[in-house]
């Protein structure tokens, strides 16, 4: 294997946009050779996984720890609609830039058959770490190109927050970051309302 270089130059909110037609591009392309391989696990046993290098050792309200604790309906929203391959961990240290518009996408180990609601809601997490704050998901869904499921999109927003570690990012980038991390997963809470709910009682 070769490395690919990169040219270093520092990253900004409009090139960061670009890697969402990155994924959209990687989501439109066809599945089925990967079904039965590696790639094809379960997203339960995904998110056991790579939930092992998340640090959720911050106060957190209940309602948001209970449904980490037991991410079942949370997986029961994600698995209702079509799979796509996924890269789950879209973030810059893993995009190389060997010249100015071209990128060449790295770190494959974590790449799951999923919703696209969960890339998209991985690289939403470059608010809060790289830009300090909440990225608009509009503004995200426009740059996407495609349609995101709403529901699924509120669900993996929670799923993915199990691979954080928010006491780095209290460390960081301060407490008020954190709080609007935590404030963002209540609205997702909060409109799935009966979805998580029914997943519970089932």
């Amino acid at each position: 294997m070769e490395d690919v270089p990169d040219h270093e130059a520092p990253w900004t909110p409009a090139e960061l946009m670009t890697l969402l037609p990155d994924l959209a591009t990687l989501h439109a392309a066809t599945v089925d050779p990967l079904i039965g391989s590696p790639l094809d696990e379960s997203l339960l046993t995904w998110s056991r996984r790579v939930g092992a290098f998340g640090n959720l050792s911050v106060p957190l309200p209940k309602s948001l720890r209970s449904v980490l604790e037991d991410p079942t309906p949370l997986l029961q929203v994600l698995t209702a609609g079509p799979r796509v391959l996924l890269h789950t961990d879209p973030y810059r240290a893993n995009i190389r830039r060997p010249s100015p518009g071209e990128r060449v996408w790295i770190d494959w180990d974590d790449a799951v058959l999923g919703p696209p609601a969960l890339d998209v809601a991985a690289w939403l997490l470059e608010g809060p770490w790289f830009l300090g704050r909440t990225i608009d998901r509009e503004e995200a869904q426009a740059a996407y190109g495609e349609k995101v499921d709403g529901i699924q999109l509120d669900a993996a927003v929670l799923l993915i927050t199990l691979t954080q570690d928010l006491v780095s990012l209290t460390e960081s980038k301060g407490p008020a970051v954190v709080g609007a991390f935590i404030d963002d997963r209540m609205e997702c809470l909060a409109r799935l309302g009966g979805d998580v709910q029914s997943g519970r009682d089932n």
